[in-house]
């Protein structure tokens, strides 16, 4: 199993579509949520997204390109495989 994190960028800036982004990513797996080795979890910034998989780097990436450029077609996407993760000021859940 492998951690996915995901950046999109929205052109079309607004806080509806980054709601709509976000409700339809949750709903194929996504998550906004990153857990510390404490059990604390903390919440990912405005579009950025987490997903555990066993799937490959070449899937997750297909998946939220699907998802993002319907919603916008000038989306930035960034899919990242991650081994090792600190952070700096995120919130709390």
């Amino acid at each position: 199993m492998s951690t996915f994190i995901v950046r999109v960028q929205l052109t079309r800036e607004s806080t509806g579509l980054y709601t709509i982004l976000r409700d339809h990513l949750l709903a194929i797996g996504f998550t906004k949520r990153l857990k510390s080795q404490q059990g604390i979890e903390y919440r990912l910034p405005n579009g950025n997204y987490l997903i555990d998989s066993d799937r490959d780097i070449d899937t997750i990436s297909k998946a939220v390109k699907k998802v993002a450029l319907a919603i916008d077609r000038t989306a930035m996407i960034l899919v990242t495989e991650s081994k090792n993760n600190e952070w700096i000021g995120l919130q709390k859940c």
